[in-house]
């Protein structure tokens, strides 16, 4: 299951239906501009998706209490 956004619109869908969305929204574009350098905005985007696999991955141990 995924959650998909789109237009301030929030819906769940199957992995596949989603999958295919995205393969339907981007298309190759046949240009002479030079590729933009997207390293930080790719490392920032898998970032954020680990975090929303494994949300508690960052935490470490469990804070303590106060009694």
């Amino acid at each position: 299951m995924k959650h998909v956004t789109f237009a301030e619109k929030s819906l769940l869908m199957g992995s596949a239906a989603a999958d295919l969305l995205l393969n339907l929204m981007v298309e190759s574009a046949n240009t002479t501009v030079t590729e933009p350098n997207n390293h930080l905005a790719m490392g920032y985007m898998l970032e954020r998706m680990q975090e929303l696999n494994d949300p508690f991955s960052g935490i470490g141990e469990s804070p303590t209490l106060p009694e």
